[in-house]
């Protein structure tokens, strides 16, 4: 009926609402949608079939197409506080927060009772970064609607970001009472308990979270986070590798993994990993400081090969990474090699020429290379950085001792005593 009454009067915008009326009332919204945009058309002054249009829209999550209609409302009626309000809610769509908080202030200063406009105001607040105003329009909001759900979240996440732990946790425990099976609940209050430093507490709630959401990566690294915590390291490094299988491109999931399989020494197992993050993520900061870092404990487990190739990937990301450098000029000095450590004990002065260690290691292979006069040098500089080192001051002892042409005895070189037992550590 309503479609012969357009096809009678194809120029008559009521035709077109009633139209779309009876298809949204049959849930075809999208054709309800191409009705009301014919309407409009006929009859652009119309505030109410604007914002009607915009209604439609958002129901269809179409924001970008909404927010003009929205505008055009409140172009012809800036007093109608829903007109404020509806402009707001879809730049928060959008992602436009600091304006889509404006508009919801001014829908507030319109109508102080518009409904659920704290709350989205809020949530506006919130996501703008502006944590400390955000708590005061939730806490408002709580004042009339104790019973929102989104409140009691939004009030959770933002005295978590004020650091109102204690405050948080209860926001939380509220909004659970009002709908107890939403696991991103779970998550954010096992979160919360973990910030305040109780794994053992969180862990529940993350469990139930895990069974709600299996499929949340964020889940599984509060899980680990938590099993960690305990001092569940095998648990910790099997919940890394389910949040691995559910987010395998995630750097920050493979450089977790990496490094608990470090702490659990299984080391093969890490670098393996560390190549997987490798082919993934090929250039980060973080991948070279950990490849470094698997260097260094393969050298002191004196898996020597595998540790030059862990510091060899981390250099060829980040030249400066001084401990990589001194750890293979250490690996080298381990296998009598010095005249190849040299560059690489040197290296690491230039790449932080403020760490003593790597100037008295310095030092050390050039006295065993017999070159004395840059082997003091070094070690003097050694010295001038920590004077109260009784190593360097062994090496430059020897040092000297070959410079006056009185070479220390074999039994007595800086080879022998703690050297043979030193292992680097990143700077």
């Amino acid at each position: 009926m309503h479609e012969a009454a357009v096809q009678l009067s194809p120029g008559d915008p009521a035709a077109w609402t009633r139209l779309s009326e009876a298809y949204e009332a049959a849930g075809s919204l999208e054709l309800s949608a191409v009705a009301l945009t014919q309407a409009v058309r006929l009859e652009p002054a119309g505030a109410a079939r604007h914002f009607n249009l915009g209604a439609l829209l958002s129901r269809l999550r179409r924001w970008r197409d909404a927010l003009p209609h929205f505008q055009e409302a409140l172009r012809l009626d800036r007093d109608r506080a829903h007109n404020w309000r509806a402009v707001g809610r879809v730049l928060d769509e959008l992602e436009q927060y600091g304006d889509a908080a404006r508009h919801l202030q001014e829908a507030l200063r319109r109508d102080p009772g518009l409904k659920d406009t704290r709350t989205s105001l809020g949530w506006a607040l919130y996501r703008a970064g502006r944590w400390d105003e955000a708590v005061i329009a939730f806490e408002e909001a709580a004042q009339r609607e104790p019973h929102d759900f989104w409140l009691w979240l939004g009030l959770g996440v933002a005295y978590d970001g004020t650091g109102r732990y204690d405050d948080a946790a209860a926001a939380y425990r509220l909004a659970q009472r009002i709908e107890p099976t939403r696991g991103a609940l779970s998550v954010e209050l096992g979160r919360v308990l973990l910030h305040q430093s109780r794994p053992a507490d969180a862990l529940p709630h993350l469990e139930r979270a895990a069974r709600l959401r299996p499929e949340d990566p964020e889940v599984w690294c509060g899980i680990v986070d938590a099993h960690y915590g305990l001092g569940n390291l095998r648990a910790a490094i099997e919940a890394a590798r389910h949040r691995v299988r559910v987010d395998p491109d995630s750097e920050a999931a493979l450089l977790s993994l990496a490094d608990l399989l470090c702490r659990d020494n299984r080391y093969a197992e890490a670098v393996r990993t560390a190549g997987w993050l490798m082919r993934k993520h090929p250039r980060t900061q973080r991948n070279a400081v950990l490849l470094s870092s698997l260097g260094i404990s393969l050298a002191g487990l004196k898996d020597y090969d595998l540790a030059l190739k862990a510091h060899r990937f981390a250099l060829h990301i980040d030249p400066s990474l001084a401990g990589s450098w001194h750890n293979m000029g250490f690996i080298l000095g381990e296998r009598g090699s010095w005249g190849q450590a040299v560059p690489f004990y040197r290296r690491a002065t230039e790449a932080k020429p403020d760490w003593p260690r790597a100037w008295r290691d310095l030092g050390r292979a050039l006295y065993h290379c017999r070159r004395a006069d840059e082997a003091v040098a070094a070690c003097r500089k050694a010295l001038d950085l920590d004077p109260r080192s009784a190593e360097s001051q062994r090496v430059l002892r020897h040092a000297l001792a070959i410079q006056n042409d009185s070479p220390a005895s074999p039994g007595s070189s800086p080879a022998a005593g703690p050297f043979s037992l030193l292992r680097a550590t990143q700077p």
